[in-house]
């Protein structure tokens, strides 16, 4: 890490990045184009820097790690923005090692907890918040036997931190940490629901956050339409509603929310942007990918990606 570099000078060759990656509307022009995926790769060289690998997608992996990893090193610790970066990294990390130790159909045990608390400390950067957070959860997370309820919790860990360490920062970042728990919070009770939870667990799984509004308005949900009850909140019109409808449109708050950073100049708010924009763009070129390697609709395609670039 790097205290030299003034964030702003970070941020400066940050947005130039930025602005070279393609707007969404021209992403989804060449992903349905018959030079798809043939000419991936000088499609990246356009607008990216220094793109390497044997496969593309092995080529969009590396180069992502690659930038995150950059970012956070050159920033200060005290940025917001290397906070949302590096916290991010962590929570891969940590569900990367919790996978590598849970077993098919097992509760995931004291053991499995303490073997990825230990295997990913040295790779943590924030090893200590992450180790108290899951450690208070210790008991329900031993007993986890499904892959869900299991990330469910290491996700719950992650946006406690995220929101106790931005929630000093200032509006931008606090909402951005806001978008995030909602999304979490709404879609986490869609599927807790399908899986026949009552109320009483569902709510027990709301982050202990006064003032989100996802977690006020499940508080006073009759949980009798969940699916509904959500996309009213959401003012989604009723003949719309629908739980991918609801997902996507927590999505779009998310990268609206992310894209605000326009307005803020060059500092913290447009490293974020940058690194979000870049996610998705990536997300939704391997979903196309693979869409077209299995002969997938390209109709379905286009609906399930995510337009990252609107604001």
């Amino acid at each position: 890490m790097s205290l030299e570099i003034p964030v702003t000078g970070i941020a400066g060759s940050t947005v130039y990045r930025l602005h070279r990656l393609p707007r969404y509307e021209d992403l989804v022009t060449f992903l349905t184009s018959s030079a798809f995926p043939t000419s991936l790769r000088p499609f990246l060289d356009e607008h990216l820097t220094g793109v390497s690998g044997d496969s593309d997608i092995e080529a969009i992996n590396t180069y992502f790690d690659a930038e995150m990893s950059r970012l956070i090193n050159d920033l200060p610790a005290t940025s917001p923005a290397r906070v949302y970066l590096a916290l991010g990294k962590d929570f891969e990390t940590i569900k990367r090692h919790s996978l590598e130790n849970k077993e098919h159909g097992k509760e995931f045990g004291v053991k499995g907890l303490m073997a990825t608390l230990d295997a990913a400390r040295s790779e943590l950067y924030y090893s200590q918040e992450f180790r108290s957070e899951l450690l208070a959860k210790e008991d329900r997370i031993s007993k986890s036997t499904e892959l869900f309820g299991l990330i469910s919790y290491l996700e719950e860990a992650y946006l406690a931190i995220l929101y106790r360490q931005l929630s000093q920062s200032n509006d931008y970042f606090r909402s951005v940490a806001v978008a995030k728990i909602n999304t979490y919070s709404f879609m986490s009770a869609i599927k807790r629901t399908e899986k026949g939870q009552a109320k009483d667990h569902i709510l027990a799984h709301a982050l202990p956050i006064q003032g989100v509004p996802a977690i006020t308005a499940l508080k006073a949900f009759g949980f009798g339409d969940i699916v509904g009850e959500i996309g009213s909140f959401l003012e989604i019109p009723g003949t719309e509603i629908s739980v991918a409808r609801i997902e996507s449109e927590l999505l779009a708050r998310e990268i609206r929310t992310i894209n605000k950073a326009t307005y803020h100049g060059v500092a913290d708010e447009r490293i974020v942007q940058y690194a979000e924009q870049l996610y998705h763009l990536f997300a939704n070129i391997k979903l196309a990918y693979f869409q077209k390697m299995f002969a997938g609709s390209e109709e379905e395609t286009v609906l399930r990606m995510i337009n990252y670039t609107q604001l």
